[in-house]
Parts: structure tokens; sequence; C-alpha cells
């Protein structure tokens, strides 16, 4: 059986651990700083999981000596989107710290792991973990594009009353405000969205879909969202587990790819056994070539 450590034991790395043991993806170790607030969730969910009809198992630690023998490890540790703190910059100082701190931990104790990064804010947090890890680039991934996509998926189905099963989004750029929604490259059925939905209805979808993760930080005052993100890491799980080189968007290192060298940002990539498959390339438009150079400033700027 594969083994998933989640680092961080808050709502978001919780709701992970759940979300991949419900599909029986894999054992999973829940580590947190806060011992028994990692194991209290890790005994929740096993007493759940026999309703779910799966044999993995779930436990809590609060030493990274659980890290051994991972084969994907998931950090959701850090400082979360508040009504407090809501720029994305602000975070970074509080986060940086505590990725270097965890990045050395993996690296001493699952040195050949899959990591996917969750803190915010994402893309720099990611980039932060490649340069303290020295894996190869295959092996470090930023979850947000898939978040972003299944919130695409969600806004559409407001205004295209069609099953979710039929609508393919794909969204790239930076996760934040900088997200870049491509309609063209989004379809119902495989039909183009353009071709579906009035040009004002797919502008004010592309609007909501970037404003998705501040309208839950809004509603709940006191943190972000967790059930969301728990899915879109259990979907890059899967994925990577599965060696299904399935196409996500996920924030991976540009090395001269859609005119960006050097840094972490989100595209349409195939996952597999070894992480990063392939980046795939699309045929922007100017206006997205040209948000996408804004994205890539912002990440830059750190």
């Amino acid at each position: 059986m594969p083994k998933i450590a989640v680092i961080g034991g808050g709502n978001v790395g919780g709701q992970c651990a759940l979300a991949i043991a419900q599909k029986g993806l894999a054992d999973v170790v829940l580590i947190d700083i806060l011992g028994d607030l990692a194991k209290g969730k890790a005994l929740d969910i096993s007493q759940a999981l026999p309703g779910c009809g799966v044999d993995v198992s779930v436990t809590g630690s609060e030493d990274f000596k659980e890290l051994k023998g991972s084969d994907i490890v998931v950090v959701t540790a850090g400082v979360a989107r508040t009504q407090d703190v809501k720029d994305r910059k602000a975070l970074f100082d509080k986060n940086k710290k505590i990725i270097t701190e965890v990045c050395k931990e993996i690296k001493d104790y699952a040195p050949e792991s899959i990591v996917i990064i969750v803190t915010n804010p994402l893309d720099m947090m990611t980039k932060i973990a490649y340069d303290v890890l020295g894996f190869d680039k295959k092996r470090v991934l930023g979850m947000g594009g898939q978040l972003d996509s299944l919130r695409f998926a969600q806004k559409i189905k407001k205004y295209f009353k069609c099953s979710y099963k039929d609508i393919s989004t794909t969204v790239i750029g930076m996760h934040g405000k900088e997200m870049i929604p491509l309609p063209e490259f989004s379809s119902i059925k495989g039909i183009p969205l353009p071709e579906l939905l009035a040009p004002q209805e797919i502008d004010q979808i592309v609007e909501e879909t970037k404003n998705g993760g501040q309208e839950v930080v809004e509603y709940l005052k006191t943190g972000s969202a967790y059930f969301a993100p728990g899915e879109a890491i259990s979907m890059m799980v899967e994925s990577i587990l599965g060696d299904t080189n399935k196409i996500v968007c996920a924030s991976v290192l540009l090395e001269d790819d859609y005119g960006q060298d050097g840094i972490f940002l989100g595209v349409p990539v195939m996952l597999g056994k070894k992480g990063l498959h392939k980046i795939i390339k699309l045929n922007l438009s100017d206006e997205a070539k040209s948000s996408f150079k804004k994205a890539a400033k912002v990440v830059k700027a750190g």
C-alpha cells in the first residue's frame, strides 16, 4: 500500500487526509507539531472509514520521522488566509520560515518522495520548497491550479445547468487574483465555453472564479477554504499513484515554458508515478499571454 504524509493538521490537512483515505488511495500519516491534534483527527477519520469500505490506515504524529517511506508528502502547514490577512504577499514572511523548516525534514526523512505544496502564497512557497529540497523539478508541485479549476467548474454550473461530469476547465497563472481562467480551453461535453454562453456570462463566471477563495474567507471570517482544497489535492495524488498521466492544472517550475524561466506558475500538466510527466503547451491568446506575464511579474516580486 502506498504511503502519503500530510504535514499540517489544520482544516486543510485534515480534509486532505480524509479525501485521500476515503478513496482508498494510500495509508496516511498526519503530522503536526501539535501531536494530539494530528492524532485526534487521524482517529476520527479512521472511525469513519468502516462506512467507506476502504482498508487503509490513518495515523497522527508530531514526529517527522514518520515521513520515512512516504511516496508523496503534502504540505499544508502554515498561516491560512483570514479577513485580517487577505493579501497573499502578507503571508509570505509568515510562511517562508515554516516551509523552509518543513522541507528540511522532508529532505532528511523522505528524500525520494514527491512533494505537493498547498501553503499560500502557493507559487512562491513552491519555489522556496524547491530551492530547499534540491529535488528534481518533476517531484515538486504546487496544488493551486487544480483548486481553481474546481472553482471554475462550480461557477460554470451556476450558469449552465449541466452535469459536472461534462465540464472540463483550465486555469493557469498564479494561484490568487492573478489566476487566468481560460474559457476557450474549457468546455461542456467537449464544446468550448464561448460557443455555449454569452460573453457577459463568461466574464461574470471568470470574475466569480477569481474571487472564489476570498468569498469563502469572507463567509468564514476566521479561516479559509478546506473542503475544495482537500479534494483538489486528492485528485493530484490519485493521478500520481495511478500513473494515469491525467491532465491537471498545477504550479510547476517553468524553464523556457510559456515565455518564463525559473519560476513556478500554474499550467496544465500531465502527472504520473514520477510526478510531473509533461507540461502541456497551449496556444494562448494575446490577452492571456499578457495576463500570464503580469502573474509572472507578481511571483518574481516575491
